[in-house]
């Protein structure tokens, strides 16, 4: 190949040269990974100054599965053959002495009993061993070599697996191999992939989980806040948001980098939510576009930003709008908002290019920047601060106070406080406790704040002008 150039390149000691550059080809798909690669070199010197060969010992269907030996050295075959035993985890036969044990892997003759052969007796536990714990390991189908877009096809036990944990689910999924889960995942144990995809299911918004890895050590990883396995990948530096594309490239592209060290042998399973929700299925836009549902709670909990400046919840890459719906119904939530990458604040864009976050409520809608746009369910979509019907008048207005305090001025309830916000009366605040069907609200007679609740923890106030008022029964 053109790629390994003249002999100057090979460096001083040739063959060890030529073997580096193999791995560099392999990395950078120029030379298929395929179970073993070889390099027969005609540069340096012949025997026996320096070496006429060099294997990578047990390395079969790994990226360092290579070899490399000289064509003018004294037998070019034995040699391609004794370094070929190294691939295949064989040592050297020194076992009664070099040059006395006999076999390929001896030096001398190589000969055992007058025949060029491995020697049985030491070594064919060995390579036995390597090979058996190799099958399946190596790539099965590569459809595209230098771009490696395809790596693996499922086998007819993977394929069955893959249609039990679809029926013990509910819930259809499509397998990829050569990824584990590495970011924003939980650990479900050693478990088989139908017990980790119910661990998955339970899970709010989980969307992928994985199973295998490390030669089968790891077992299942299921993804939690909302999104897949990369989906907190976007992560916030000191000073400024940090370029990830790099990162997911090495943790999210199968059999790429740190996958390639641990999923090789095709023990890696990832199991992906298929898409549920149609163009025609996708809910109504919620309010106008440049708002998100910046102060809502992300289910189960708070958990700090990874995606867009100056936004206080998780946001993670989505292929599409009906994937982030998806993950919307599967997390019990009523609204969602996407934006696109590039008009999102971030410094770099994202693979796909769209951005995801839900929420379970999103009662006041907050500007921004950025062309954030929030998606609603229908009968979500009904109350909006916008819409909310003028029922309250001073005849019908709440009392002050709960069972626990009796009535005190000066307090307002500890639930909820972040939703504070101005309105004009008290009347429209109780108004909005009441479209949101919440039994108590706290408002501010001198600043005009207004926020509900579901439920009250009184607290007291030495600020003036705060009173929270309770449901009548």
């Amino acid at each position: 190949m053109a790629e390994f150039g003249d002999c100057t390149h090979a460096g001083k000691y040739n063959v060890y040269g030529r073997l580096w550059q193999m791995f560099g080809l392999k990395k950078s798909g120029k030379v298929p990974r395929l179970a073993l690669s070889h390099v027969i070199t005609g540069c340096g010197v012949g025997c026996c100054s320096e070496p006429v060969g060099v294997g990578v010992l047990g390395q079969l269907c790994w990226v360092r599965g290579s070899n490399a030996n000289k064509i003018h050295g004294p037998s070019p075959w034995l040699t391609f053959t004794h370094e070929l035993g190294h691939n295949l985890g064989a040592g050297h036969s020194f076992h009664e002495g070099q040059g006395k044990t006999g076999g390929i892997m001896d030096y001398g003759s190589k000969k055992k009993n007058g025949i060029y052969q491995f020697n049985t007796k030491y070594q064919k536990k060995t390579i036995c061993s390597t090979l058996n714990s190799r099958v399946g390991w190596c790539l099965r189908k590569a459809v595209n070599h230098t771009s490696r877009t395809a790596y693996t096809l499922p086998t007819k036990a993977e394929r069955k697996e893959l249609n039990d944990l679809n029926a013990a689910t509910g819930v259809k999924h499509a397998l990829v191999k050569g990824i584990i889960c590495h970011d924003n995942y939980k650990d479900g144990g050693k478990v088989d992939a139908v017990t980790c995809a119910q661990k998955c299911k339970k899970q709010p918004g989980c969307t992928e989980f994985s199973v295998g890895g490390h030669g089968g050590s790891v077992g299942c990883r299921y993804a939690y806040q909302g999104g897949g396995c990369c989906s907190t990948a976007r992560r916030q530096g000191r000073t400024r948001w940090s370029k990830n594309g790099p990162w997911r490239s090495t943790y999210c592209t199968p059999f790429k980098s740190w996958g390639l060290n641990h999923c090789s042998k095709g023990s890696c399973m990832t199991y992906v939510k298929t898409v549920i929700t149609t163009k025609a299925q996708l809910w109504s836009q919620f309010g106008p576009s440049s708002r998100m549902c910046g102060r809502e709670t992300f289910a189960p909990k708070q958990v700090p930003s990874w995606g867009v400046k100056g936004f206080q919840g998780p946001s993670w890459e989505v292929p599409s709008q009906e994937a982030c719906q998806d993950a919307a119904v599967a997390s019990g939530h009523s609204f969602y908002q996407v934006a696109k990458a590039e008009t999102s604040g971030l410094v770099e864009k994202t693979t796909t290019g769209l951005l995801c976050y839900t929420v379970a409520q999103c009662r006041y809608p907050s500007k921004t920047s950025t062309a954030w746009k929030i998606y609603a369910t229908p009968a979500a979509a009904k109350i909006t601060p916008l819409a909310i019907p003028k029922v309250t008048t001073r005849a019908t207005w709440w009392p002050r106070g709960s069972d626990d305090k009796g009535g005190k001025k000066n307090r307002k309830c500890r639930q909820d406080q972040k939703y504070k916000h101005r309105v004009p009366t008290r009347s429209e605040c109780q108004d909005e406790a009441i479209a949101y069907g919440h039994a108590y609200y706290s408002y501010n007679d001198a600043n005009k704040l207004c926020y509900s609740s579901t439920r009250c923890k009184s607290k007291r106030i030495w600020t003036r002008g705060w009173n929270h008022y309770k449901a009548r029964r």
